[in-house]
């Protein structure tokens, strides 16, 4: 459990380090050809279908939550009264 803490902690820095990473003034005189654009688009499919393999793989307990979550307090008040 610690060792998934640890990764999720890590997983959820990254786009932090990325945006600081583009956002730094300094100009470097750095070459990228069309095999890293293809390797950004790619890297970005690959994090898209993860997401989704993630949310197939945990549907029925989102759904759970969710529905535990809105059906508290039973039969909704009227508020004209």
């Amino acid at each position: 459990m610690k060792k998934f803490i640890g990764s999720l902690t890590m997983a959820a820095s990254m786009p932090a380090v990325v945006i600081i990473n583009f956002a730094s003034p300094e100009s470097t005189d750095a070459y990228l050809d069309a095999g890293t654009g293809s390797m950004i688009i790619y890297a970005i499919i690959g994090a898209a279908a993860g997401v989704l393999l993630a949310v197939k793989m945990f549907w029925s307990k989102i759904c759970s939550f969710l529905g535990s979550i809105f059906s508290k307090g039973g039969s909704r008040e009227r508020l004209d009264d």
